[in-house]
């Protein structure tokens, strides 16, 4: 979810199942800012939360992710990034990665093939589209390359 929705780790972590997400839309209120997002998402990503929410036995008003420590605790933000890690191990991952690399991974992903930063900027609620910019690490070095991509 995190490299297909440009959530934040705390907003991740705050998903329930609901008759929304079965339904392939998502909702959430950002701790960080306090605004709402809400979005319908692709048959894929949809397809995928179905399969884990019945892999994992989980109910309506369960945390989607939940902790090692009791039943229906939202994952903190330390064990989200231990488990990712973890993960990234296991496949082979070999650079640095964090919880935030799936929301920049997103970004940056999503303006490399659409090239259209001001939809980018209002999904990841920031203030400007220079903001955005920064964020993605976006400089000429970049647009050079891009546009070397594409030819």
């Amino acid at each position: 979810i995190g490299v297909n929705s440009a959530l934040r780790i705390e907003d991740l972590a705050q998903l329930k199942v609901d008759d929304n997400l079965l339904r392939g839309y998502l909702y959430t209120r950002e701790m960080k800012t306090g605004k709402e997002q809400s979005f319908e998402m692709n048959d894929q990503l949809a397809k995928d939360i179905k399969e884990y929410i019945k892999r994992n036995n989980l109910y309506t008003g369960e945390y989607l992710f939940q902790s090692g420590k009791g039943k229906n605790k939202p994952i903190t933000r330390q064990n989200a990034y231990i488990r990712l890690r973890n993960y990234a191990d296991e496949v082979g991952v070999r650079y640095p990665i964090g919880c935030h690399s799936m929301r920049k991974f997103f970004a940056r992903n999503y303006y490399e093939k659409t090239g259209d930063i001001l939809t980018l900027q209002k999904m990841l609620n920031h203030s400007s589209y220079i903001v955005t910019l920064r964020y993605i690490c976006w400089d000429d070095h970049a647009q050079i390359a891009r546009k070397e991509t594409y030819i």
